[in-house]
């Protein structure tokens, strides 16, 4: 009973006409201001007002969801992982590409076996001038400034030379190589001197 008598001897200043009320006035009897805060005057409003932040919290997270579904599984995929398709194999050869094409005298009647890039060409020249009876072929290795130091190299026109070029026709190729430059073929100053026996592609 003494408390409660203490509280509602207790009084506080109505902040708008300054008069003294008790600490617990819901409103000031002298200028009758509501001194209730603003969320208790304004139930409605405030039941509006949580509402919408509600369904807004609501519209955002089934949004981000609805995203998160159109990601298509091979994007997240590709983000984990860059690797090629393609394996790279060093072209490393003895004798280079760059020993051939700079020396090619020296290996008159030789074969190799080599590792190459390869692309198509159009180069016809001396013993390789029958364009009905070979493919060109422009080859390098990692010994030369890629295709602009490649040496010309010929395969025989045939169904399985066909399905090589065709593929070649949309980018370069790795190919382990059989090739030789033929004496009967060979002419200094030519770079059409080198015949592929047989290949194989790399790196798949």
């Amino acid at each position: 009973m003494e408390q409660k008598s203490e509280l509602a001897g207790q009084t506080k200043k109505c902040p708008q006409c300054g008069e003294e009320i008790l600490a617990s006035a819901k409103k000031c009897k002298h200028c009758q201001a509501d001194l209730r805060n603003w969320f208790v005057k304004h139930k409605i409003a405030t039941a509006i007002l949580a509402l919408l932040v509600l369904i807004v919290i609501i519209s955002a997270g089934g949004k981000n969801e609805e995203e998160n579904k159109n990601i298509p599984a091979s994007s997240n995929a590709e983000s984990k992982s860059t690797a090629p398709s393609k394996k790279t194999v060093p072209l490393v050869n003895d004798p280079t590409i760059k020993q051939i094409g700079s020396i090619p005298a020296d290996y008159i009647g030789q074969s190799f076996v080599l590792k190459v890039n390869a692309k198509t060409a159009d180069y016809y020249n001396y013993g390789f001038d029958d364009e009905t009876k070979y493919y060109a072929l422009e080859i390098w290795d990692d010994s030369v400034d890629g295709d602009l130091d490649s040496i010309y190299a010929y395969v025989d026109k045939n169904d399985t030379n066909k399905q090589l070029v065709n593929q070649l026709l949309d980018s370069s190729v790795q190919l382990e190589i059989n090739a030789s430059i033929p004496k009967a073929k060979y002419e200094s100053g030519s770079n059409a001197f080198m015949k592929i026996d047989s290949w194989k592609t790399l790196g798949n």
